[in-house]
């Protein structure tokens, strides 16, 4: 796997909307945020267009994705907000010259799609907060920035009564499980051998959660991967009426894999959401009294 250039001062972030519409006064926070840090930010020529839900036509969205892949000045792609779209237009993006100039594509929920495509190009990518958060300056976005500026995450969360101990190392897929879900027999599914599954949610309820991951273990995922990080799963509805919560639906199915699980790691739809970088060699012990995740 190819990993970008960490980002120093003068760095230049391109920031794009491939998936749903902005507020612009999202946009303009963040932007003021990372020029504060010192980077130059570049605003897509179509960031602020609208489509229905979109942010632009599909035709404007791949234009100023295909423009931010493509320019040897960027050094950073920042997604301004997930959504929905780039599954319109992922099998028309070109990422030859990303070979050329690597840089680093920031975001998740609908950008899973492009950590996915990323993935199977050997390039590393990050997962993490998009404008919302970054123009609040919580600590995910403070963490976000350490990151960029070649912190490699490490971290260590308390222990979950459906952890399941032990340790491994592979390198770190996965993403939104709707989204993976949804591209599962496309040149863009899952990578899952030998790796480290990450999933998160949002928003679903209890029996499409159950459906996607029964889903994923038809596919053989979970026989292949070395371990699974299990975030945020954020309002899930009608846990009452299917007899688990979203994480015993996925405990039931992997409880007796022999592979390390975490779950509650923080990353998803919340306000704290981690970073994480996709591809990346990927250490993950969980112990009986916590868990620690250390990227390499």
């Amino acid at each position: 796997m190819i990993r970008p250039a960490f980002l120093k001062k003068g760095a230049v972030i391109r920031m794009i909307s491939p998936a749903g519409i902005i507020d612009p006064f999202l946009v303009e926070a963040a932007q003021a945020v990372l020029e504060q840090e010192g980077f130059k930010v570049i605003l897509g020529e179509n960031v602020f267009a609208r489509c229905g839900r979109f942010a632009g036509t599909d035709t404007q969205r791949l234009y100023d994705l295909q423009t931010a892949l493509d320019d040897p000045a960027t050094d950073a792609i920042l997604c301004t907000r997930g959504g929905y779209g780039l599954t319109r237009i992922i099998d028309k993006v070109d990422f030859s010259r990303m070979g050329v100039k690597p840089k680093w594509l920031i975001g998740f929920s609908d950008i899973t799609v492009l950590h996915n495509a990323l993935s199977s190009v050997g390039i590393e990518s990050m997962h993490a907060v998009m404008c919302k958060q970054i123009g609040k300056k919580e600590a995910a976005c403070e963490n976000l920035l350490k990151c960029l500026k070649g912190s490699l995450p490490a971290y260590k969360t308390m222990h979950n009564e459906k952890n399941i101990e032990g340790h491994c190392r592979g390198r770190l897929t996965g993403g939104n499980l709707s989204l993976l879900y949804a591209l599962q027999g496309t040149g863009f599914d899952i990578m899952p051998v030998d790796r480290i599954l990450f999933l998160e949610d949002l928003c679903e309820p209890a029996y499409h959660i159950d459906r996607m991951i029964q889903s994923l273990r038809l596919a053989g995922v979970f026989d292949k991967i070395a371990g699974l990080i299990v975030g945020q799963f954020t309002d899930i509805s009608g846990c009452d009426s299917f007899t688990y919560d979203a994480y015993g639906i996925i405990h039931e199915v992997v409880k007796d894999l022999g592979i390390p699980v975490s779950f509650d790691f923080p990353a998803g739809h919340t306000d704290n959401n981690m970073p994480l970088i996709m591809g990346a060699e990927t250490e993950l012990s969980v112990s009986a009294d916590y868990s620690t995740i250390k990227q390499l």
